[in-house]
């Protein structure tokens, strides 16, 4: 599945470009005399991260500074949550900055087990981000109060026939062939988790998790500046509490995220257009 999903999805696959290593990489193997199951999945797990500090250190970076970036502009904005007598919010506003604030925490997550060759469980994270995003947005732009009632209250939201199906504009086709792939690691299936642990025997899936970082933090950016941050929010906060400075930091981030969609094929652009794309929700009874 991996292969399949990376075909699509990225140009290159820098791990792969690694040389070939001339002895058998050692793995988890059921061989009593490497040690420990804790001790060897340690030693590969340090040799995973060298490895990944080697070839694919300009995504790591990336990754890190719009983390950093969304985290700064979202900073200037939080404390008018509590401020709803002063800034006008989006309706949905508390919703959104939960699933923005998870996700940052969700992204970091996934980007460090990456780094360590657990590109497995760090999919299972990806793909809670994915529908977080979709859901927030949802609720951000249409008058499905009931909907957004169960979200927050922990009740079922099902996402295909109570959120795709209601999307009329734009197409939902990529975001459902991500949501396919994603829920295909995530479930039970033979493409869940992973076998081999070290990131020799797999290169292609350490690249393959880069491309499904970069697209969510694309998705990321938008749900923030575009549906969290209100015009009367932004105003208060330039007064207050220094958002001055976000113009440029929006720029910085503008320039990283551009970066990303040159470095992902047309899929991921895709689902990047489409999200940060204006939605036409089909009324509600329909």
């Amino acid at each position: 599945m991996a292969d399949a999903v990376a075909a699509p999805m990225h140009k290159e696959c820098p791990m792969k470009n690694q040389k070939k290593h001339t002895q058998e990489p050692i793995d988890i193997n059921y061989r009593l005399e490497l040690g420990e199951f804790t001790d060897i999945a340690r030693r590969i797990e340090h040799n995973n991260m060298v490895l990944v500090r080697k070839h694919c250190s300009d995504s790591v970076t990336l990754i890190e500074r719009a983390l950093n970036l969304l985290y700064r502009i979202t900073s200037h904005y939080a404390w008018l949550l509590h401020a709803s007598h002063i800034a006008k919010m989006n309706e949905a506003s508390k919703g959104i900055f939960a699933a923005i604030h998870k996700n940052q925490v969700a992204l970091y997550s996934s980007l460090r087990l990456t780094q360590r060759g657990l590109h497995g469980p760090a999919r299972a994270i990806l793909r809670h981000v994915f529908e977080a995003q979709i859901i927030a947005k949802y609720c951000a732009v249409s008058d499905d109060r009931d909907l957004y009632t169960r979200w927050r209250t922990g009740e079922e939201v099902r996402f295909s026939p109570g959120i795709l199906k209601k999307i009329k504009k734009p197409s939902v086709d990529a975001f459902r062939t991500f949501w396919g792939d994603m829920s295909s690691f995530v479930h039970a299936t033979v493409y869940a988790q992973q076998v081999t642990i070290n990131i020799r025997n797999s290169p292609e899936d350490i690249d393959v998790n880069f491309v499904f970082l970069k697209t969510l933090l694309n998705c990321q950016a938008h749900l923030l500046t575009a549906h969290l941050i209100t015009p009367s929010m932004h105003y208060y906060a330039k007064r207050y509490s220094g958002a001055g400075a976000v113009p440029a930091l929006k720029k910085e981030l503008r320039y990283l995220l551009s970066e990303t969609k040159m470095q992902v094929s047309p899929l991921p652009r895709k689902i990047i257009r489409n999200y940060c794309a204006t939605w036409e929700i089909a009324p509600q009874g329909r």
